[in-house]
C-alpha cells in the first residue's frame, strides 16, 4: 500500500516566503521546498571566493594581453623603420624580409588588441549585467589553462646552421 504524500519541511536556510524558492518549483504547494535554489548556490561563500579568484584570473590575463600589445606595437614600429632603412640602402632582399617581419608584427598586434578587448569585456560586461558572481566563479578555471609566453612575434625560435670555413 503506497504511503500518503506528506509535504516536506522547508529547509532551514530558505524562508517559506522566499519567492525564489517557489519560482524554482512552481508545482509545489505553498511552504514546500525541494532541493537547493540557484540563488542559494550563488550566494554561497565558496562561490564568492571562486568569484574573487576568477576576477583575479581575468585581471591577470588582461595585464598579460596589455603587455603583449605594448611589445607588439613596439615591434611593429621598429620593423616598419627597418623596412624604410632597407629601401634607402637599396637592399631588396632585406626589404622583403623586413616587410614580412612587419606583416607578422602587425598581425600579432591585432591579435593582442582583440585579446585585450576580450578580457576587458569579460571583466566589465558581467558587472554591468549584474551576473558577475557566477561568471567570475566560472572564470576561476582560467588558472588551469596554459599561458602562452610573452615573446616578440618576429623572433625566430629555430637555429640556422652557420657553415664553417672548412666546409
Amino acid at each position: 500500500m503506497p504511503r500518503p504524500h506528506r509535504p516536506l519541511r522547508p529547509a532551514p536556510w530558505v524562508s517559506v516566503e522566499d519567492p525564489a524558492a517557489r519560482s524554482v518549483a512552481p508545482h509545489l504547494r505553498a511552504g514546500e521546498v525541494r532541493g537547493v535554489t540557484i540563488e542559494f548556490i550563488i550566494a554561497h561563500p565558496v562561490v564568492g571566493l571562486l568569484a574573487l579568484i576568477g576576477a583575479a584570473a581575468i585581471i591577470y590575463r588582461l595585464a598579460r594581453a596589455t603587455l603583449r600589445l605594448g611589445l607588439s606595437t613596439l615591434e611593429s614600429a621598429s620593423a616598419g623603420g627597418l623596412v624604410e632603412i632597407s629601401i634607402r640602402h637599396g637592399d631588396l632582399t632585406g626589404m622583403a624580409e623586413r616587410q614580412e617581419q612587419a606583416r607578422i608584427a602587425r598581425r600579432a598586434r591585432l591579435r593582442a588588441i582583440l585579446f585585450a578587448l576580450l578580457w576587458l569585456a569579460l571583466l566589465v560586461v558581467p558587472v554591468v549585467a549584474g551576473i558577475s558572481r557566477p561568471v567570475f566563479a566560472a572564470a576561476a578555471l582560467l588558472w588551469l589553462l596554459p599561458r602562452k609566453p610573452i615573446r616578440l612575434a618576429t623572433a625566430n625560435p629555430t637555429r640556422t646552421r652557420v657553415p664553417r670555413e672548412s666546409d
